[in-house]
């Protein structure tokens, strides 16, 4: 990935440069309106001018770039900016027969959440929903088992769970290759690339409503989406 305004040398106009990068919401960087961010994008604007190639890595972001470009500008650069999304060499999908093996063994429901700062990620919301699950289905009190991942200070599980505040990056495939399910409702996330590593390994998912989720999930045909803020809804 190459951008001339990042290497200090002319270089010859033969060379393609591509530019990659994101462009977050007006919340995440505290503006009320794309107007109060036109310096900003007045910036990009003249990078997808200069540049060969303009990169966003979700069709959400397009959107939201090409309209405030739109907003501050008037122009539309919709046809200008490329829609490349992120690429997972290292990851192997689980292959059928593992998958069924797994599910053929679906008592306990083993349930996992991975998130190293768990109140971004929504651990306590999730947390509240098993102790519900817990304490209004008594039923179902033996029919699942969590791991919870988070360096993040958990209240009162009731449910079996196991706990830790760090695994290698092995031990996380690994992990996601025993569960079934898997559950983030995070309240702050740029992407997600944690819920394809799940899916990739044979989990159902339960993310969060967004945009971003809702463009990874498929809008829900390809998992659960729910209320981050409502143990209920999760």
């Amino acid at each position: 990935i190459l951008s001339r305004n990042l290497i200090p040398r002319q270089l010859s106009s033969r060379v393609p440069v591509v530019y990659e990068t994101g462009f977050v919401t007006n919340t995440r960087v505290g503006a009320s309106d794309y107007a109060q961010r036109q310096s900003e994008v007045e910036r990009e604007l003249r990078k997808v001018r200069n540049f060969d190639s303009y990169i966003l890595k979700t069709k959400e972001s397009i959107d939201r770039f090409v309209e405030a470009v739109h907003t501050v500008t008037g122009e539309d650069v919709r046809d200008a900016v490329q829609y490349v999304p992120y690429f997972l060499p290292d990851i192997e999908p689980i292959d059928s027969e593992d998958l069924n093996d797994k599910f053929s063994r679906s008592r306990p429901i083993r349930i996992l959440f991975v998130g190293s700062d768990g109140d971004l990620k929504g651990v306590h919301n999730l947390v509240e929903a098993l102790n519900r699950i817990h304490a209004e289905h008594p039923d179902l009190r033996s029919a699942f088992t969590a791991t919870i991942v988070t360096r993040t200070k958990l209240p009162r599980c009731d449910f079996d769970v196991e706990t830790y505040d760090h695994l290698s990056y092995a031990d996380v495939i690994d992990a996601f290759r025993r569960s079934h399910i898997f559950c983030m409702p995070t309240l702050k996330d740029s992407y997600g690339l944690v819920y394809i590593e799940a899916m990739a390994s044979g989990c159902a998912v339960v993310a969060d409503d967004s945009p971003v989720r809702r463009e990874i999930l498929d809008d829900g045909d390809a998992g659960l989406l729910s209320d981050p803020q409502d143990p209920g809804d999760i």
